[in-house]
């Protein structure tokens, strides 16, 4: 926008916080300070979008400047510092936008404001409903004043016809009585095809029946004028309305850009879970002498949840849960973390003591301040006689030796970024046969509501189908997974 707006104003200091304000709108601003500077100014030949004039200069004390700005053909807006009814009736008379009087700054935010009006105004047309052509002619000069585009109608089916042909009509202004198609007539035609946050109508009507205003409203009219009325009530009324139309439209913009964002992020959200989901490791799934159960169900599209089961260079088994704190992109992100790492330490073919130390490195470095995250390695040796185990904030993992269950306590706390390593605890094994482990919505999800004893007989394979018919038929609160790892030849 670089429209130039001509300040007129004998107040130097009146003038420069004009000006200053002008120029936050994005217009241009120049200031004169009397009578003749603007004549020179104009008799240049310079153009000006509009003028904010002074109506008492030391060189034309009786508003000469409003005409002087009138036979340029620039809208203007007149401020004064005193009230005189009389000048106010003169000024009513002429084709300026608006008569403020200055009292504070509110009456300037005011005029600066109608400045903001008058601009948008030039794209806005406003279509004129009246079977008197006076009555459409009065009302056209005042709507030309304030810089809209002006169309006329004689009557209702000659205004629906107009509507018809131009989409950029945003404002109705209706009489009620008229001939073919009255005013009711035609707010209840255009409301069948526009609503009242699309298309604004206001009526007018010179009756002294109450009910007319009622009906109007009642047929779907944003407003209601009485005749006569002035050409103040007018302007400010069909401001009043084209603004509440542009607030509806601006919260209709915004949340479709927020639509449109949360659409952008679903998606981005869907690559992610992809990507993440392509980290998990199952060198189990397909041979014959293990029987490997699965659940995994994120509670939303990202989680914090993730595992893999890993055979080790030696043939052992390294498996591996890891639960991070919150929802979404954060503890996904340490997750994915901290499977990257898994899979270095088992590419290089390192220890398992290693491999927590790999892990704590990574984690020190990507965990937040206060984020924390639970987690249960196990590794078993390649005859599967020995376990090395670290769970920190897991619930206990239940083992089968032999014809024995063990649960697994945790051994570490959840892990944190000021935090030195994750320690692990070695058991010799007689007889492997079954290993369990979960993360917490397993048993805290209240949609899920499993009891201590439910999960024990997990190992129970029956037991096992029962409750991944509960997970996939239940909305989960927390992201939830179980990994079921049993030896078939140790049966």
């Amino acid at each position: 926008m670089s429209l130039s707006v001509l300040v007129v104003e004998d107040s130097a200091a009146f003038s420069k916080l004009i000006c200053g304000e002008v120029r936050k709108r994005g217009f241009s601003a120049e200031a004169v300070s009397s009578y003749a500077q603007a004549r020179e100014r104009l008799e240049q030949g310079r153009g000006y979008f509009a003028a904010l004039l002074d109506l008492s200069l030391p060189d034309a004390p009786d508003g000469e400047i409003v005409d002087l700005l009138i036979s340029y053909q620039i809208p203007s807006i007149v401020l004064t510092g005193m009230f005189d009814p009389e000048i106010r009736r003169m000024m009513e008379d002429k084709p300026i936008v608006d008569f403020v009087l200055k009292q504070g700054i509110e009456d300037i935010r005011y005029a600066l404001e109608t400045l903001d009006r008058i601009y948008k105004n030039r794209s806005i047309s406003v279509l004129v409903v009246d079977d008197s052509r006076t009555a459409r002619s009065m009302v056209r000069l005042c709507l030309e004043s304030q810089l809209f585009r002006v169309l006329e109608a004689e009557d209702g089916h000659q205004a629906l016809e107009q509507i018809a042909r131009n989409d950029s009509i945003s404002m109705v202004i209706t009489d009620y009585n008229m001939p073919g198609m009255d005013g009711f007539e035609l707010t209840r035609a255009l409301r069948k095809k526009h609503t009242k946050e699309e298309l604004a109508v206001i009526a007018v009507s010179s009756s002294s029946k109450p009910e007319i205003s009622s009906r109007f409203l009642k047929y779907g009219a944003n407003d209601f004028l009485a005749k006569p009325y002035t050409k103040e009530e007018l302007t400010s009324r069909v401001h009043l309305n084209l603004g509440m139309l542009e607030a509806i439209a601006a919260q209709r913009a915004a949340a479709q850009e927020v639509r449109s964002l949360h659409a952008a992020l679903v998606e981005e959200q869907h690559e992610a879970r992809t990507k993440q989901v392509g980290m998990v490791v199952n060198d189990y799934a397909s041979d014959p002498d293990f029987l490997v159960q699965i659940l995994y169900q994120p509670s939303e599209i990202l989680s914090g949840d993730l595992y893999s089961l890993h055979r080790t260079h030696e043939g052992g088994a390294l498996i591996y849960l890891i639960d991070g704190m919150g929802h979404g992109l954060i503890p996904s992100f340490t997750a994915f973390g901290v499977a990257s790492a898994v899979k270095q330490a088992v590419a290089e073919e390192e220890s398992f003591e290693q491999l927590l130390e790999r892990v704590s490195q990574t984690l020190r470095g990507i965990l937040g301040e206060e984020e924390q995250l639970s987690f249960s390695f196990f590794h078993l040796s390649p005859g599967f006689d020995r376990l090395e185990y670290a769970i920190g904030g897991m619930y206990p993992a239940q083992l089968m030796d032999s014809d024995r269950i063990l649960s697994l306590q945790a051994n570490n706390p959840p892990f944190m970024a000021f935090m030195p390593t994750i320690a692990a605890t070695t058991r010799p094994l007689e007889r492997f046969h079954k290993l369990l482990t979960y993360t917490d919505g397993l048993v805290e999800d209240s949609q899920l509501a499993l009891s201590g004893e439910d999960v024990a007989m997990l190992l129970e394979g029956d037991t096992f189908i029962w409750i991944a018919d509960r997970l996939h038929e239940s909305r989960m609160e927390d992201d939830t997974t179980v990994i079921y790892f049993e030896h078939l030849d140790r049966v």
